[in-house]
């Protein structure tokens, strides 16, 4: 199972951090009520996350890997 931090979840939905925290937490309470198993670090399943956005998993990690790559490109302190 395929875990998304903050960062990725701000990659995605093109959020700040802070939202995307939000985010996680938002959806890891949702999860708990429906008796899912809650992951105690800040990161969520990619597939609950894309049930829930309507996205595609497949595009969705696809564009992860895209993104991760594209930015290790630009940032140096990658």
């Amino acid at each position: 199972m395929l875990w998304l931090s903050s960062s990725e979840v701000a990659l995605i939905l093109g959020c700040c951090k802070a939202t995307a925290y939000e985010i996680i937490r938002q959806l890891k309470e949702e999860m708990k009520v429906q008796g899912y198993f809650v992951n105690p670090n800040a990161k969520i399943p990619l597939k609950y996350f894309c049930e829930r956005y309507g996205l595609d998993n497949e595009a969705t990690a696809e564009l992860l890997t895209k993104g991760k790559t594209a930015h290790a490109n630009e940032c140096i302190s990658c």
